[in-house]
């Protein structure tokens, strides 16, 4: 590999880092007065919705119903529902974590992942990545053990100016817990059904996994419109994008451009 090829990966390897570590800031940031005035469900609606776009906008120009199969989209709901569930728990979790906690402890998805990957994939981790793993292990037990120690406050941070404690609630550490392992299953099973069918076109995989989660996130913005729960500020209209802020719609760019067009 020559040396611009390395610096294109290494570049790419940083940008990806730092859209997938921005998540719980931007999650803050997009708070006011300690709340968010906008339906998550409405932000992971609109994120699938978009990559969904994109992955048809990549596909051929034949019909979309001529390539649209509904015995082989099925697989892709279970990963769309765990993918669902997860959009819709983590926003809730700032009440509980705050971002660095959020981020340090989000790492131990890579240990759940690999578990995961040996029993599904029946493939095993090289003795380098057993070593990385066990350390990330162990720093992610050492951050969650001082937290333990202090009641759950660490260090004193900034948040717009203001003083903010570091904290981590026992209910937010399990809710954490079931959200990665949820998305850990989700990435090892998608991956499994796309090897398994790797005549079909990556975009149209694609395609029947973001149409699942648009399904979903629909039904979820629905029943809260139906429900009389759609509006954060008490008042019984209904508006698509309702408090959303710069954060937010960084938040989807930041998904789609990660997940959609980079990964």
């Amino acid at each position: 590999m020559t040396f611009v090829a390395k610096a294109k990966w290494g570049l790419l390897f940083v940008v990806c880092t730092l859209m997938y570590g921005c998540y719980g800031p931007l999650l803050l940031l997009s708070q006011v007065d300690g709340k968010l005035q906008y339906d998550p469900s409405q932000v992971a609606w609109l994120t699938e919705l978009v990559k969904l776009i994109v992955s048809i906008t990549l596909l051929s120009n034949q019909s979309i119903l001529k390539r649209f199969s509904f015995r082989e989209a099925l697989p892709y709901f279970i990963p769309a529902l765990c993918y669902f569930v997860n959009a819709n728990i983590c926003p809730r979790l700032m009440d509980h974590l705050d971002p660095a906690t959020f981020s340090a402890l989000s790492n131990i998805k890579v240990v759940i992942t690999t578990l995961l990957y040996i029993i599904i994939m029946k493939r095993y981790p090289s003795s380098l990545q057993i070593s990385a793993l066990a350390i990330l292990t162990a720093a992610s037990a050492i951050h969650s053990y001082g937290l333990s120690v202090t009641g759950g406050k660490s260090d004193v941070s900034y948040h717009k100016g203001e003083p903010m404690e570091m904290r981590a609630s026992v209910y937010g550490v399990v809710l954490l817990l079931c959200g990665v392992s949820l998305t850990s299953f989700a990435s090892v099973y998608t991956e499994y059904i796309m090897k398994r069918g790797y005549a079909v076109s990556l975009h149209k995989q694609s395609m029947y996994l973001y149409s699942s989660g648009v399904t979903f996130n629909t039904l979820a913005v629905l029943w809260k419109m139906q429900d009389g729960r759609q509006s954060i500020n008490s008042t019984n209209s209904f508006s698509l994008f309702q408090g959303f802020n710069i954060y937010s719609w960084t938040i989807v760019f930041t998904s789609v451009s990660l997940y959609s067009l980079i990964l």
